[in-house]
């Protein structure tokens, strides 16, 4: 799964956090739950290339809206090493393409 954000970025919202890529990837999504569940990790995408890669422990829908976030942690560096730093497929980058949520066929368990 990839998220495309840049929140994290210098006057994002979540530039001020702890840690802002996590926290900008992580929140706050318009995504079924049944979509979501069965992805183990998140790809964190930037300008087409993978910033950080996070592991999913659980989805949670929001109280006041219907959008959904994640609880996670870094993903093992394993998996990391092999996403981080690297671009996406041209499939996820065309022109046109609004919607930061990006499903891939391949799920990696």
């Amino acid at each position: 799964m990839i998220i495309k954000t840049k929140a994290w970025k210098n006057d994002g919202w979540a530039s001020e956090m702890e840690n802002p890529v996590y926290e900008a990837t992580r929140w706050s999504w318009v995504v079924s739950l049944s979509s979501v569940k069965d992805y183990k990790y998140v790809l964190s995408v930037y300008d087409s290339v993978v910033v950080e890669v996070f592991e999913v422990e659980s989805w949670h829908e929001r109280t006041d809206s219907n959008r959904k976030y994640f609880t996670g942690k870094l993903a093992p560096e394993a998996i990391r090493s092999i996403f981080k730093d690297k671009r996406i497929p041209d499939r996820f980058t065309k022109k046109g393409q609004s919607n930061p949520v990006l499903y891939s066929h391949k799920k990696i368990k």
